[in-house]
């Protein structure tokens, strides 16, 4: 494993890599990535989820894909330990949405470059984060998330009478957009993309345990 200060660095150029303005006009579908870890034979195994869904809701498309995993769970590190079964995960898809929500953080991370931003730069894809806890920041009147100055995110509730949702810039996108597509595909707390991709991840954990 590469050491924690050169990670730290990478992370730092990352961030400035990032296009925080919106890099397309409209979009046709939408991508949801969630990943799930599961222990077997003494090793994790990683398995990634993508679900597809066009512009009026309809789940079109799904996949999944796994494999090792020897990166360990470091918070704020976690682009090391899920990125490469994400980056498998698009590279064996069929299909490729215009747009890719993930579970996680993006520019919402002590270095600005979250999964989701590492997701993006490295795959030159449209990408934000929805995560369900915050990670990092404080939340001003306006729901926004700053840190150092800069806002970061914003504390997003999708449903009256339910806890707040986390969206943040990944890559080629802005916080407004990020926002907007958040709500317009929200049914329930969790946006319908990345809710659907941890609904089928569970039930291959079931088969895996089973």
């Amino acid at each position: 494993m590469r050491d924690i200060e050169s990670l730290k660095k990478e992370q730092v150029e990352c961030s400035k890599k990032i296009i925080k303005k919106d890099s397309f006009k409209d979009f046709n579908t939408i991508g949801g990535i969630d990943l799930t870890f599961l222990k077997k034979d003494k090793k994790t195994i990683g398995i990634g989820a993508l679900v597809i869904l066009d512009k009026d809701k309809n789940k079109i498309y799904q996949h999944t894909y796994k494999d090792y995993v020897n990166f360990p769970y470091i918070p704020g590190f976690l682009s090391y330990r899920e990125f490469p079964i994400m980056e498998k995960l698009v590279n064996t898809s069929k299909v490729s949405p215009d747009i890719y929500m993930i579970d996680g953080n993006g520019m919402l991370h002590p270095r600005f470059c979250g999964l989701a931003s590492y997701f993006g730069v490295k795959l030159g894809k449209t990408s934000f984060g929805v995560a369900k806890k915050l990670l990092i920041g404080d939340i001003d009147k306006d729901n926004n998330i700053i840190l150092n100055n800069i806002v970061i995110g914003k504390a997003l509730k999708t449903k009256k009478n339910v806890k707040p949702i986390y969206v943040s810039i990944g890559h080629k996108i802005s916080l407004e957009s990020a926002v907007n597509i958040t709500l317009y595909f929200s049914k329930y707390r969790i946006p319908e993309p990345t809710r659907l991709a941890h609904n089928l991840l569970k039930n291959i954990r079931k088969e895996e345990e089973a």
